[in-house]
């Protein structure tokens, strides 16, 4: 009874994000970490404490929830984990595809993620800072989840210092060798003048193309031989930026919906954050203390958050 009242609310609060968008009063826009002139403390206050949960302050990293392919749920899990971030962490990760298909048209865009974009506001609204790289399937996001959701958008990988260790994020797609057609392909779909011919379809046109295009709708599995390959040649790709760069301390991919965290060496790690289509997974970072991989609840992974 209680998860079916906190969906009621999360439906509730979806359909008040949807149609109202994310304002306060007198149309100021809610979102995003305060300024650091902002925090503002007593001189007597004991920072000591304060500071030492910023330093064990975890980062989590999730892809590939391919929402609008998967069951409700998925999508009921992923909510749930959402809840877990905004309890325990100021930063997530969600590095490509978190839907199976986003774009941003001239009047509009994709309906049916109201659930989770209503989450995503509440949680950048309360100063947990969000990052989404764009994927294969999701690489068109734009002002609707900058301005009124409060995503910090990214269209090509990053560096960042992150959790004590430099790291290098991004999605995974097109890097490396090989994969030729993928990355000819890719160069159209982005390009300025494609995407905005795409964006003068009503949304609904869209969608349809997407529908038919994907090929996630039903690949509610574990990855077949084809998709280990793939993952095995993206590991190397990673591997081998390690072995080039070494102040870089950790390579974070998706994509490959394989979950995985490859020590290189001492402290330096590949890392992939798997997907919920299947693994329910995600990677949490902690500093001082080696990635860790876990799986969500009916997640195949046996390691549990506690």
């Amino acid at each position: 009874a209680k998860g079916s009242r906190a969906r009621a609310c999360n439906r509730h609060e979806g359909r008040r994000l949807f149609h109202g968008g994310c304002r306060g009063q007198n149309g100021v826009k809610i979102g995003g970490l305060p300024p650091p002139g902002d925090q503002r403390r007593s001189p007597t206050t004991n920072l000591t404490p304060i500071l030492l949960r910023m330093s064990r302050n975890p980062v989590y990293i999730a892809s590939d929830v391919h929402l609008g392919a998967v069951p409700d749920e998925v999508e009921d899990a992923f909510l749930g984990f959402l809840e877990h971030v905004a309890a325990n962490s100021r930063h997530l990760i969600l590095n490509g595809d978190l839907f199976d298909f986003w774009f941003e048209y001239r009047d509009g865009h994709p309906p049916g993620y109201e659930r989770t974009l209503a989450a995503l506001s509440r949680l950048t609204r309360d100063g947990i800072r969000i990052d989404l790289l764009g994927g294969n399937h999701d690489w068109w996001g734009g002002r609707y989840l900058r301005d009124e959701v409060g995503l910090n958008l990214h269209f090509k990988p990053q560096r960042w210092t992150l959790a004590g260790r430099q790291c290098w994020v991004g999605h995974g797609d097109g890097e490396g060798p090989g994969d030729t057609g993928y990355k000819m392909l890719s160069a159209v779909l982005r390009n300025p003048l494609f995407v905005w011919s795409f964006q003068q379809l009503p949304v609904s046109w869209g969608g349809r193309v997407a529908k038919r295009v994907s090929s996630t709708h039903g690949k509610w599995r574990a990855p077949d031989e084809s998709e280990m390959r793939n993952s095995r040649r993206l590991q190397r790709w990673g591997e081998s930026l390690l072995a080039a760069e070494p102040d870089l301390a950790l390579v974070a991919t998706g994509h490959t919906h394989v979950p995985l965290v490859a020590e290189v060496a001492p402290g330096r790690c590949y890392v992939n954050s798997g997907d919920w289509v299947h693994h329910r997974s995600y990677i949490k970072l902690v500093d001082g203390e080696p990635p860790r991989l876990y799986g969500w609840e009916d997640s195949p992974l046996n390691e549990r958050e506690t």
